[in-house]
């Protein structure tokens, strides 16, 4: 493996989904050989930060951060050693808010303004890179141990043994403190840059997918004056992509995100790398056809929150198998994700593993 380079940007490793059934607090403590390091999953912003004496930050995307629009954040990082290091950039209010008050703040220039409104810190959870020596192949304790002797604003961390004490800690973040969730990690996991294990898992109430716009949907009535008014998602499965939902869509900003990233690459024609389903064709499913498609490498992604994962005969494409496929239940789109791109998308492998272990 190279040596890292401060200064130049890696893929972060990455957070797999949980099952949403009973039994994940068991999967996960065997899966994790029955010790796990439990944390909090706030509603943040993946932030890889770099020192070699020019204090640079970086999204999980590897764009760069503009540090004149984060005074308060760089004015914490004063004192960082040199080194990589990995964290979430998040709102004051105990994590919450916190994408949204990135999303105000993400601006070319200092606003004044909103540095009061919308506050933010630095919650650090890994250390790739240390004073030049690389620490990637490291077990996450000993890297942790790291972190911990360097910084007071790391991450809270517990150490979790047992289901039980698994599913207690899970309801207090999120019924007591109102958080999203908890980020579950194996203690001697190493750093897989770009990868995505069941090293570290997300456990939420809700299942979290990030889904590629495939098509669009006009609407009707007063829904008629927007871009569109439904979406069709999808998964990525190698070069291709699949669809798994048609959900519809109210809030204005992210309409009004979509229809800026995608309104040039709109097509008639079925993208020759997405798979539409037969079905799609039946009586049954009329309706169902989008009014345009979009070309999915620059297609736009949206965080989307689901019941749950079913499979069943329906019109999607997403693991066709046996004419039965992927499909979600009760989905909603919460936000998009400037921060992703198509090629980040949750995949039909990743669809397939939550659908059997839940």
């Amino acid at each position: 493996m190279k040596q890292l380079i401060i200064g130049t940007p890696v893929e972060p490793m990455l957070v797999s989904e949980s099952g949403n059934g009973e039994g994940r607090y068991s999967e996960i403590m065997k899966t994790h050989k029955g010790k796990s390091y439990v944390q909090i999953k706030s509603d943040g912003y993946r932030v890889q930060v770099h020192n070699n004496g020019d204090l640079r930050m970086f999204t999980r995307g590897l764009n760069e951060f503009n540090p004149v629009a984060f005074p308060e954040v760089i004015q914490k990082l004063r004192n960082l050693p040199h080194g990589i290091f990995d964290g979430e950039l998040v709102g004051l209010e105990d994590g919450k808010r916190g994408f949204d008050a990135i999303k105000a703040r993400k601006r070319e220039s200092l606003d004044v303004d909103l540095v009061m409104q919308y506050p933010l810190q630095i919650k650090f959870f890994d250390v790739l890179n240390l004073e030049g020596k690389d620490l990637i192949q490291l077990p996450l304790y000993e890297r942790r141990r790291v972190l911990e002797n360097y910084f007071g604003n790391v991450s809270e961390q517990w150490e979790i043994s047992s289901p039980y004490a698994l599913e207690e800690r899970y309801k207090q973040v999120t019924d007591g403190l109102g958080l999203e969730g908890l980020v579950c990690k194996n203690p001697n996991s190493e750093y897989l840059i770009g990868k995505k294990t069941k090293d570290w898992i997300k456990l939420k109430k809700f299942l979290t997918l990030d889904l590629v716009v495939l098509g669009v949907y006009q609407g009707e009535g007063k829904a008629s004056k927007l871009p569109f008014a439904a979406l069709l998602l999808g998964t990525k499965n190698n070069g291709y992509y699949e669809t798994i939902t048609k959900v519809g869509i109210a809030k204005r900003d992210i309409i009004e995100y979509i229809q800026r990233k995608i309104s040039s690459t709109y097509t008639k024609d079925i993208p020759k790398n997405v798979i539409i389903s037969d079905a799609i064709n039946k009586r049954s499913y009329s309706g169902k056809r989008p009014d345009r498609y979009v070309v999915p490498e620059k297609s736009a992604v949206v965080e989307v929150e689901t019941m749950n994962v079913t499979c069943s005969d329906n019109w999607h494409s997403c693991g066709l198998k046996n004419g039965e496929a992927y499909s979600l239940r009760i989905p909603i789109v919460q936000k998009y994700r400037e921060d992703k791109m198509p090629y980040d998308a949750t995949t039909t492998q990743q669809i397939r593993e939550i659908f059997e272990g839940s």
